[in-house]
């Protein structure tokens, strides 16, 4: 057994394979260190001596919290509003305008899936460029649903108050539009206004999961920068999936450094990034 404080690399291994299998994270070898300082913590507050306690631990069957909590502690949860910005002008410009007319004249509703929402900055950044649309187009009717794997960065996203500074991707009309400024403990902080927080449903939603908590097809998902954490079956694996629950025609959003040509997969290229069933 490795002494306190040292993760060998048998149980790195062990580890390892059971994060993949519980979420398709893959973690090599040289991110054996990365692993043991984001555990360290943990075992602390556990009071548990050394890394074997704690694989034996999430072993057991009442540890299925705990191995939820591991997997927060791998993942990564970066993002930024509009990052990646030609993707809410491609929805804006191209999408919305494509979809809008036939959806109307069946009583239809645009059903949009931001499935790795990290802490939210995604999901309210196409919910603002969402309500644009409706203000040009007022028939417009649109559900957005948003989620994450991890339930931390979902509970900042439900919160919806971000630091002044996290909001210069945010054009001024729309930060005028969509947030309130903090006031006394609050200031230097923003609060999306709770008119455009009620226009998303949250979920906590592993993208592996054996069933997902809908009953209709999308007409649109974003799913991007995920990808890149992946091996190669699970990148076919999340595709397969991610087609399998869109409309015909519809739209898959990925990020515009994910590009798909290497991968089996059922999508048409559009744009950098922006794929069509």
């Amino acid at each position: 057994m490795a002494r306190t404080g040292e993760l060998a690399p048998v149980t790195f291994a062990r580890l390892a394979r059971l994060i993949y299998e519980n979420s398709r994270l893959y973690l090599a070898a040289e991110k054996r260190q990365m692993l043991a300082n984001r555990l360290r913590p943990r075992l602390a507050q556990l009071n548990l001596g050394n890394f074997e306690q704690y694989y034996d631990l999430l072993l057991q069957p009442q540890s299925l919290g705990e191995q939820e909590i591991l997997i927060e502690l791998v993942a990564i949860h970066h993002s930024h509003f509009f990052r990646e910005l030609t993707h809410f002008q491609y929805l804006a410009q191209t999408i919305v305008p494509g979809l809008s007319d036939r959806l109307q004249r069946q009583g239809g509703t645009l059903r949009l899936w931001s499935a790795a929402t990290a802490f939210g900055q995604e999901a309210y950044s196409i919910a603002m460029t969402l309500a644009q649309c409706q203000q040009i187009d007022p028939g417009l009717r649109c559900q957005l649903t948003a989620s994450d794997i991890s339930r931390r960065a979902l509970q900042t996203a439900r919160r919806a108050i971000y630091a002044t500074d996290a909001l210069d991707g945010v054009p001024p009309t729309l930060l005028h539009a969509y947030f309130q400024r903090g006031q006394g403990p609050q200031q230097g902080h923003c609060r999306v206004r709770p008119e455009l927080r009620q226009q998303i449903r949250f979920e906590r939603i592993n993208l592996f999961q054996r069933t997902y908590p809908f009953s209709e097809r999308f007409h649109v998902i974003f799913c991007r920068n995920v990808m890149i954490y992946f091996d190669e079956p699970a990148r076919q694996e999340a595709l397969a999936r991610m087609a399998d629950c869109l409309e015909p025609g519809g739209y898959l959003i990925v990020g515009c450094s994910e590009a798909l040509m290497s991968h089996p997969h059922r999508f048409q290229p559009l744009s950098q990034g922006v794929y069509r069933l």
